[in-house]
């Protein structure tokens, strides 16, 4: 049974052309065949998949929305209201925030994805303190924080996407950002329980970090080091 030289394909013995890729069908006998011409490839090219993403959202939204009916329904023939059920409703719209809509919206900016996703989670864990029935933490402690991590994700954002400057002294200024975001949160954490700014454990990790960076940010101007650690740590 004889098979196509381009494509590799089984022939038929009458075929002339290769029904796949239409390569002329070439006989062992005939002189006129070059054999620079002729040869298998070195390799098959299998086409790419795209995936649908409406239909991927589509059908996330309705494996989400059958079990947060049941929770619902649940909730209200047990409690004549909407108690627990609260929970998971804030927990899937944060799902969709974080993972479905930049699938589902790949070529928006990133800037909106963080501002949905800062947004939703101070609405979710405002509604945690409207559901327990108290919001004297959420202004003091829980929207400082918050907003101390959506602005300390946004600085690693804006660090990452720089041009002009190398991965090492990246590195440096994205640790300088975490070491001053852990101090925030301790003196956040520090002022809501005690009243004054002070601080406890951030100083462990916060000086460490910091003395790191600047190592970092000093080696980042030697072009030869730079290129060894980068290579080395696949950066």
């Amino acid at each position: 049974m004889p098979y196509c030289v381009h494509c590799g394909v089984e022939l038929v013995e009458t075929e002339k052309r290769c029904p796949l890729c239409q390569t002329k069908v070439f006989e062992q006998n005939d002189q006129n065949v070059s054999e620079t011409v002729i040869g298998f490839p070195t390799h098959i090219e299998e086409p790419k998949r795209k995936i649908n993403t409406r239909f991927f959202v589509l059908l996330v939204g309705v494996v989400l929305l059958l079990p947060l009916i049941v929770v619902v329904l649940i909730d209200l023939a047990f409690s004549n209201d909407l108690t627990w059920s609260l929970y998971v409703l804030g927990a899937e719209i944060c799902l969709w925030a974080f993972v479905i809509l930049p699938i589902g919206c790949p070529h928006k900016p990133v800037y909106l994805y963080l501002a949905v996703d800062l947004i939703t989670t101070a609405g979710y864990v405002l509604l945690i303190c409207l559901a327990s029935n108290g919001v004297g933490w959420y202004f003091p402690l829980a929207l400082p924080l918050i907003l101390s991590v959506g602005g300390a994700t946004l600085l690693v954002v804006l660090i990452c996407r720089r041009k002009g400057i190398n991965n090492v002294e990246k590195s440096g200024w994205v640790l300088i950002v975490l070491s001053v975001l852990m101090a925030v949160i301790d003196l956040t954490v520090c002022y809501y329980m005690a009243g004054t700014f002070s601080f406890s454990w951030s100083l462990y990790a916060t000086i460490p970090l910091m003395v790191f960076s600047i190592i970092l940010l000093v080696i980042s101007k030697s072009a030869r080091i730079c290129h060894w650690i980068e290579k080395k740590l696949f950066l």
